[in-house]
């Protein structure tokens, strides 16, 4: 989960400095490498058996975060203002400050 958090980290900030380089194609190719094509089981780094240990609550958080990502690619692919992309970032954001305000890791000891 934390290569996960640090990926979208990444490409959040790889968006925001392709926007700010008026790299559209950059951009969008950052925001599409967090969406829903590399969410989940589909990501070949994400352990088999993690998605049971995780809190119903937590996926409709990631689902929209990942869709999130898959929104901002297409509409930087369709000429949006850079503005708006910015604002959609926002809202990811806020996405990531909910999720890590409701939920938190703890490591559990081996038994």
């Amino acid at each position: 989960l934390l290569g996960e958090m640090h990926g979208n980290l990444a490409a959040i900030t790889a968006v925001i400095g392709s926007l700010g380089q008026e790299d559209a194609r950059g951009a969008a190719e950052a925001a599409r490498s967090r969406g829903m094509s590399s969410y989940g089981d589909r990501d070949p780094n994400r352990p088999a058996t993690l998605s049971g240990k995780l809190p119903p609550a937590w996926k409709p958080m990631a689902v929209s975060l990942r869709r999130g990502f898959d929104d901002l690619a297409a509409s930087i692919d369709a000429h949006e203002p850079a503005a708006k992309s910015l604002a959609r970032i926002s809202q990811l954001m806020a996405i990531c400050n909910a999720c890590h305000a409701d939920f938190r890791l703890a490591v559990q000891p081996q038994k």
